[in-house]
């Protein structure tokens, strides 16, 4: 719920900037509602639940987009659009939605380490040392793109200091 809140919180300081601010509300809602940290599906089963939810409220089109922009959140890349019309848009809303769902790397640090902390303890079930050697590896995934952050928006506000809070756990998770 943390996430959730902090999400929308995000949201409220973006929407302005948003195509379709009312269709990524839905996607930012439903993007995590199945999440199980020992499965490997939780976007597809957030995406399938999603769009199982809201026909009968939303048209077709609208579930299938909300349906693409939960399972971009898998590997934070914006997918390709076949409407060219709205492909721009499209891409722009998709873009925030994934920044809004990294935006937690680039709070203080004060935060970045409550959060920290929360991920350890979803991951309870991993030892210390392989939750260590994982932690890691995403971190420094993280650190090997060009930018976190594909919005000038969030760039200017928070690359800098994500990349100083990943690179400051790296120094923690390899000291403990």
């Amino acid at each position: 719920m943390q996430h959730i809140q902090q999400l929308f919180g995000q949201f409220d300081q973006v929407k302005d900037n948003l195509h379709e601010p009312h269709i990524i509300a839905l996607a930012l809602l439903y993007h995590d509602v199945i999440y199980e940290p020992t499965r490997s599906d939780n976007e597809l089963k957030s995406a399938e639940y999603a769009v199982e939810s809201l026909t009968g409220y939303l048209n077709a089109e609208q579930c299938q987009h909300i349906y693409a922009l939960i399972m971009m959140t898998a590997s934070h890349q914006v997918d390709k659009w076949s409407d060219e019309t709205n492909e721009g848009e499209k891409y722009s809303d998709a873009a925030y939605l994934l920044d809004m769902d990294l935006s937690i790397l680039g709070v203080s640090w004060s935060e970045y380490e409550h959060y920290a902390h929360a991920v350890r303890q979803e991951y309870a079930h991993v030892s210390d040392d392989d939750y260590r050697v994982g932690r890691m590896a995403v971190l420094k995934e993280l650190l090997a793109h060009p930018t976190l952050y594909l919005t000038d928006y969030y760039y200017a506000r928070l690359e800098k200091q994500a990349r100083k809070n990943i690179e400051h756990e790296i120094t923690l998770l390899h000291a403990s």
